[in-house]
This record gives structure tokens, C-alpha cells and sequence, in this order.
């Protein structure tokens, strides 16, 4: 009889210990499956970030490059007024030139 109690309480313990390697196996495996997902979820929302990130870029670089040509269309807008106001002068002067080199005729 009392063999057969120690037997129980052996079996018992054996019981016990398996229990809780099985419990501590499990735990852990959770554990790592949450440690993870928990890092995936950060390098996915590193990544989201940078993508935000690339896109602001990308908006400002866009609105450089419109800024940019708008710039050089003044400067040839400007450009093309004041090479006209030269000529302008130009001629007006050459004008006054054929003026004063002919004679104005006395009545």
C-alpha cells in the first residue's frame, strides 16, 4: 500500500513537472511570437514613416522644379523686354542720327 501511494506521489510530481515544462514551453513560444509581431509592427511603421517621408520629399522637390521654371520664364520674359527696349533705343537714336545729318531746308 505504501508503494503504491509512493508510486502515485511520484507520478504525481513527474505529472507536475511536465505540466509545467509544458506550460513554460508555451509561454515562451508566445513570448516570441509577441516580441515578433511587436517587432514587425515597429519596422512596419519605421517603413510607413519613411514612406510619408518620401512623398514630402518628393512634393518639395516638385514644387522646386515649378518654382525653377517659373524663375526662368521671367528671366526670359525680362530678358526678351529689355532686348526690345534696346533696340527701341537703338532706333530712336539712329533716327535723331538722320535727322541731325540732314539739312532742314530755310524758307
Amino acid at each position: 500500500d505504501q508503494r503504491i501511494s509512493e508510486e502515485n506521489r511520484v507520478r504525481q510530481l513527474v505529472e507536475q513537472r511536465r505540466a509545467k515544462s509544458t506550460a513554460s514551453r508555451s509561454r515562451e513560444a508566445h513570448h516570441r511570437i509577441f516580441k515578433r509581431a511587436t517587432a514587425e509592427s515597429d519596422e512596419l511603421d519605421q517603413l510607413r514613416r519613411e514612406k510619408r517621408q518620401l512623398l514630402e520629399n518628393e512634393k518639395q522637390l516638385k514644387a522646386l522644379r515649378d518654382v525653377e521654371k517659373s524663375n526662368a520664364r521671367t528671366l526670359q520674359i525680362l530678358q526678351a523686354r529689355q532686348e526690345k527696349q534696346l533696340e527701341l533705343k537703338k532706333m530712336k537714336q539712329m533716327r535723331m542720327e538722320s535727322s541731325a545729318e540732314t539739312p532742314r531746308r530755310t524758307a
